[in-house]
């Protein structure tokens, strides 16, 4: 009909839009394209290629044909993270992996919006789009490197995790870290994970997702804990691996008067 013909020549003409009119628009506009992506199925399409991200390797605003042109992935994955504030999404240890294959990652910072969007768009053209946060993160090392490891530090983040009790799921070795002790991730795995959409297009509050705290076997940090026999200090610093990692995360740690003490008691121990 004549009102979708006019609305598709639109964004033909905003396709096309390049360098800084191509920004002004997409800062102005960026989040109405969005919402569009999920209400208007007819023109979708058109609209996937004129959404624009933030990136962790390249300044200003990118759209995916933009992405996917660096050759991002032999996987032809698009990879994102997304989150409420762009410098904690930067300075994520989550990045990390990616950092060091050179691997680009789109900034997702409009949680509100992109937490609905970004799932169901599942693909820009070949390419499948990924949430860093619920896939292995890229690794250099091989099946049975990884497995000799998570072994050798089988006792440690039993030994963690029976120290945090409920406040994780689950201790685990991390691939992606590399410069990090820790980091947190929510378990992708947990059935409110998949109806977290749904509960924010509601308007309601997001249920409880439960952590998976991921630990560096690289870091001093880490191997110093796991030769420590000083039980209260072993404690103190596994807390703290917890609440450093929730806040790198943008999150709160559960109890800030004790994080802030166990962190005045493992320096004192240090001095």
């Amino acid at each position: 009909n004549i009102k979708q013909s006019s609305v598709k020549k639109i964004l033909q003409s905003i396709k096309k839009l390049e360098g800084e009119d191509a920004e002004i628009f997409a800062k102005e506009y960026n989040r109405v394209i969005k919402e569009g992506i999920f209400t208007d199925y007819m023109n979708k399409e058109l609209l996937l290629d004129i959404v624009r991200y933030k990136s962790s390797s390249e300044e200003g605003l990118v759209t995916f044909e933009e992405y996917i042109s660096r050759g991002n992935s032999e996987k032809k994955e698009i990879y994102y993270i997304i989150g409420e504030n762009e410098k904690v999404l930067r300075n994520s240890p989550l990045l990390e992996a990616y950092k060091k294959a050179d691997i680009e990652v789109l900034i997702l910072d409009d949680k509100e919006v992109d937490e609905i969007v970004t799932p169901m768009i599942g693909q820009y053209k070949e390419w499948t789009l990924k949430d860093i946060t619920t896939i292995d993160a890229p690794d250099s090392k091989s099946e049975e490197e990884k497995e000799e490891i998570i072994k050798e530090f089988k006792g440690l983040t039993e030994k963690i995790k029976e120290v945090l009790g409920d406040e994780v799921k689950e201790v685990k070795i991390s691939t992606r870290l590399t410069s990090s002790p820790s980091c947190v991730l929510k378990d992708s795995s947990d059935p409110m994970a998949s109806m977290a959409h749904m509960f924010v297009q509601m308007g309601q509050e997001m249920p409880e997702i439960p952590l998976i705290l991921e630990i560096n076997p690289e870091h001093e940090m880490v191997k110093k804990l796991d030769t420590l026999s000083d039980e209260s200090l072993f404690a103190d610093i596994s807390w703290i691996l917890l609440d450093s990692a929730k806040l790198a995360e943008g999150m709160e740690p559960k109890d800030k008067g004790a994080f802030a003490s166990r962190i005045a008691a493992v320096a004192t121990k240090a001095l």
